[in-house]
């Protein structure tokens, strides 16, 4: 990814996720580039000895990959450690859930005022009707 400066291997016959830390982002000064590389590997959740697991894969605006299963049963799911923990991602959407349900309520009070106002409105007419036929 760009903010951290790796790049990850998707498995497609091995056990682990390659991931090389190409060198500090943006640091493209150095004599000696290839100082600062770094190769870690990562060991899949559920190893599978199959070969063609994942093919091809996406990064999400939060920095998630996700990774085409080609002869797996399910969407391999890389988090780089630059990305919020989940901790931090599932706060997020539970205060934009919140946030949404709080507007919700609103909306629903503002419809609620509106067809109260109208049911007055409404009234209203009918009463001024009926003091318009009294006074025939």
């Amino acid at each position: 990814t760009d903010e951290e400066g790796c790049v990850y291997a998707i498995p497609l016959a091995a056990e682990t996720v390659l991931r090389i830390k190409t060198g500090n982002p943006g640091d493209n000064e150095k004599k000696d580039a290839t100082a600062d590389v770094e190769v870690t590997t990562w060991k899949l959740p559920q190893p599978n000895k199959t070969l063609a697991k994942w093919e091809g894969g996406v990064i999400a605006k939060n920095g998630i990959m996700y990774c085409m299963p080609n002869n797996h049963k399910a969407v391999l799911q890389i988090v780089p450690p630059c990305v919020p923990s989940r901790d931090g991602l599932a706060e997020e959407r539970a205060r934009r859930e919140k946030e949404l349900k709080k507007a919700g309520e609103l909306q629903r009070q503002k419809e609620l005022e509106q067809r109260r106002m109208e049911k007055e409105e409404k009234e209203k007419k009918k009463r001024e009707k009926k003091e318009l036929k009294q006074m025939e």
